[in-house]
């Protein structure tokens, strides 16, 4: 008896009849024909026999979504006399490593198939790399991906290169935005063919963090104004522990304003003994004597102080407030996976390091950032879990947030997640086993070994994350629905060409 992959995610087109998928039957639902030679009227009834699972749907997922349900084939009637193929489908459930049987049956007799059916699911990525036209000490590699496609296998999923071993290079940015790789890649972009099945694999240089903050509201803007005989027509600000002005980053940026850049945007306010004083944006400068790096990494302001916001106290120092709206570099990513379209990255190096990352932290980063685009960590069950969502597993945090409260979520939602926040210092949903969380100072502190590469940080204080998923988490996977094009997909590949 032959076991038969079915590729349950993907439509039955031509196209994917490929690489080891030799006709249409073995794509999407199971096309089953069987013959009948009768001499009386009667019923054929088919029946799809689960022979078995590796991860079997749970009681309250199948209760939320009638996807995870076996849809069973319906019976028809043979005319008599005659011989007829009749031919009926069998839609599966969308996970993988599940093994079926069919059977026939007409009056007393019962046939079946004499092939098992074993579902798997089949996705495709473009490989693209930032190559520099002129220095080649900056172009960026790519990983050996062998070990950790071979590793997708054993939870029934294939990823597949398209085209097939091809790297595709697109230009050099030292530092690169989520729109900046959308700008690259569309050029070089070759597989809409293949969409929503497919991503665009991108390896970058470095990913900084790029937000807008106010000095006074979003972080504390306290400052301590000088007597006047220590001199106090200069106040020196220091932007928040791992926020550097937006500076130094992008030539194009920093040519904006007349070459002062983007990073203050419009006049500051200095609020002391109940009154307001404008500080015009003139005032402000960047230190760039002081630097995270060699001339990188700017987070020291220098403020004139126009004549009647300065302390008219001789000897004594009194507190003010700073009030600024900057744009800031807020840290690097490892990479990230846009949460619509179809787009995931790993960066090479970050913080202005002149060395890459391990191969081993690239991939960790890979397999994390795709566990995320494939649904993980599913919520299934929580307050913000939908209903398509599968159970959410015992070591998930991070799922009370105001990312899955949609795009305008009311005071009520706002102070629900103000309550209940269990972020513990990540953002969104993560698996927390084999680490340990605590807070100190307000800041959250992680030690022990991670298990999963769902863990929200690339390591603790202790250990690196793993490349690959906790037990719980690959059940997950195995049996998550990975057709993006289903009414109730979890995934959301949506084409990086239709993005502005």
């Amino acid at each position: 008896m032959a076991k038969l992959k079915q590729y349950v995610n993907l439509p039955q087109i031509s196209l994917f009849v490929e690489r080891g998928i030799a006709s249409l039957d073995r794509l999407g639902p199971v096309h089953f024909k069987a013959n009948f030679k009768m001499d009386d009227p009667m019923l054929a009834q088919f029946r799809t026999v689960l022979v078995s699972e590796v991860s079997p749907y749970t009681e309250s997922e199948k209760k939320r979504n009638r996807w995870y349900k076996l849809q069973e084939p319906v019976g028809m009637q043979v005319s008599e006399g005659t011989e007829m193929v009749s031919g009926t489908t069998a839609q599966l459930p969308p996970s993988g490593g599940a093994v079926y049987k069919i059977e026939a049956r007409a009056g007393e007799k019962t046939v079946e198939s004499t092939d098992e059916i074993e579902t798997w699911r089949r996705l495709f990525f473009q490989v693209l790399r930032m190559k520099d036209a002129s220095d080649p000490k900056k172009d960026v590699k790519v990983p050996n991906l062998k070990d950790t496609l071979d590793y997708y296998k054993t939870l029934f999923v294939e990823l597949l290169d398209v085209p097939e071993g091809v790297q595709t290079e697109i230009p050099y940015l030292e530092n690169a935005t989520s729109d900046d790789l959308i700008r690259l890649v569309k050029p070089k972009y070759t597989v809409k063919d293949r969409e929503p099945w497919v991503l665009a694999l991108v390896f970058s240089n470095a990913l900084p963090g790029f937000t807008a903050i106010e000095i006074g509201v979003d972080v504390p803007g306290n400052v301590e104004l000088s007597g006047r005989l220590w001199g106090n027509a200069e106040l020196v600000f220091e932007l928040p522990k791992g926020k550097y002005a937006w500076w130094g980053m992008k030539p194009d940026d920093d040519a904006e304003n007349g070459g002062k850049g983007i990073w203050l945007q419009g006049n500051g306010t200095l609020t002391a003994d109940g009154k307001d004083f404008v500080i015009p944006r003139d005032s402000i400068r960047l230190d760039t004597s002081h630097s995270f790096k060699a001339g990188k990494g700017f987070n020291r302001l220098r403020i004139t102080l126009p004549e009647d916001a300065r302390n008219q106290n001789v000897l004594l120092s009194k507190d003010a407030k700073l009030t600024l709206r900057l744009w800031v570099m807020d840290g690097f990513a490892g990479g990230f996976a846009l949460r619509d379209e179809n787009l995931l990255t790993v960066a090479r190096t970050a913080w202005w390091r002149d060395t890459e990352k391990t191969e081993p932290e690239k991939l960790q980063t890979l397999n994390h950032e795709l566990g995320h685009k494939l649904g993980m960590v599913p919520k299934g069950g929580r307050h913000f879990g939908r209903r398509y969502e599968l159970d959410g597993p015992d070591k998930l945090y991070g799922d009370v947030d105001l990312i899955y409260a949609g795009p305008k979520p009311t005071q009520d939602v706002k102070d629900y997640v103000r309550s209940h926040d269990n972020a513990k210092g990540h953002r969104g949903a993560h698996c927390e086993r084999g680490a340990k969380g605590k807070k100190a100072d307000g800041v959250w502190e992680w030690s022990g070994k991670p298990e999963c590469t769902m863990f929200g940080a690339t390591s603790t204080e202790d250990a690196p994350s793993p490349q690959k998923f906790c037990t719980a988490c690959a059940k997950l996977l195995i049996r998550q629905n990975l057709d993006p094009a289903h009414p109730d997909a979890v995934l959301s590949f949506k084409s990086l060409l239709d993005s502005k």
